[in-house]
């Protein structure tokens, strides 16, 4: 079961009493963190607390996202290493598809990209998280002015006015219109934030700038250097200070061989590490090897 709701921790423990079955839960970011991260009230923490207690407790085998994750789940929810297992995220390849599709926007976006140096992009939820307000500041940088900075996300608060290198894109987009907008970019921007849930996740967006061969800027993190081990592959950044984030960008932008060798080095890496095939075999492997 994916967790993306309380769902699959509800009905796991009546599947595993009433079929006596194996049953595997991708926990994903649990309901506990989710809770803790809104601020909710006591009461709707300590409920979803014991519905993860509970499914977790029950499950076969619980898959995290990373070892960092998986180490506070273990103590959190007093589970045994061996109920555990990281399984990365990874990226649906045939998602985007292969086919053109043409939109006025593409079209748009990129006669507007000839008129800058390069294309730095962000694609994700407008959440606490994502840094997106860091990420427009550092558009505004007298430094970045010859930069088209391109925010894909699903809502735009009032008081956020796009200037002439920012385009802020707020509605559905294609699959193909977003594997175009992809393909149009120079560099990728992770989350940029120094919110505590990016000590143990891992973005999703990372997978698809490395699927794509995009370079990528991103804090620095555990979770994050598990998925790129070796350091070379993406740009890890300290904090989400307007300074730090406008002297990586600013610095790639005038080092064109660096952009190469970084877009070389996250495709390895995602082979390597994170293919669709390779975590689907990886997947495989643990739930035939598991015991109970």
């Amino acid at each position: 079961f994916p967790s993306h709701d309380s769902t699959p921790q509800i009905i796991l423990p009546i599947i595993r009493l009433l079929c006596g079955v194996k049953v595997y839960l991708d926990a994903g970011w649990t309901l506990t963190e989710s809770s803790l991260a809104r601020n909710a009230r006591g009461w709707i923490i300590l409920k979803n607390f014991a519905v993860d207690f509970v499914a977790m407790q029950m499950a076969t085998l619980v898959f995290m996202e990373s070892n960092a994750q998986l180490n506070w789940t273990a103590k959190k929810f007093l589970l045994r290493r061996h109920k555990l297992r990281r399984l990365f995220t990874g990226y649906n390849e045939t998602y985007f598809g292969k086919e053109e599709a043409p939109d006025p926007l593409l079209t748009e976006l990129k006669e507007k990209a000839t008129k800058f140096n390069k294309v730095v992009l962000f694609r994700g939820k407008w959440n606490a998280e994502a840094g997106i307000s860091e990420i427009i500041d550092a558009s505004r940088h007298p430094n970045l002015q010859h930069v088209l900075f391109l925010v894909v996300t699903d809502r735009l608060p009032e008081n956020i006015t796009q200037d002439s290198n920012l385009v802020v894109i707020e509605r559905f987009l294609s699959v193909e219109t977003i594997r175009g907008i992809y393909q149009l970019c120079d560099i990728s921007l992770g989350q940029l934030s120094n919110h505590p849930r990016l000590r143990n996740t891992i973005p999703h967006k990372a997978f698809e700038a490395a699927y794509f061969g995009k370079p990528f800027i991103c804090i620095d993190s555990q979770s994050m250097r598990e998925l790129f081990p070796i350091g070379n592959e993406v740009c890890f950044i300290a904090n989400s200070r307007n300074e730090t984030i406008v002297n990586m960008i600013d610095k790639l932008v005038k080092d064109p061989n660096k952009l190469k060798e970084l877009s070389m080095n996250i495709t390895k890496s995602y082979q390597r590490n994170a293919s669709q095939a390779l975590l689907q075999q990886q997947f495989v492997d643990l739930v035939l090897n598991s015991k109970r």
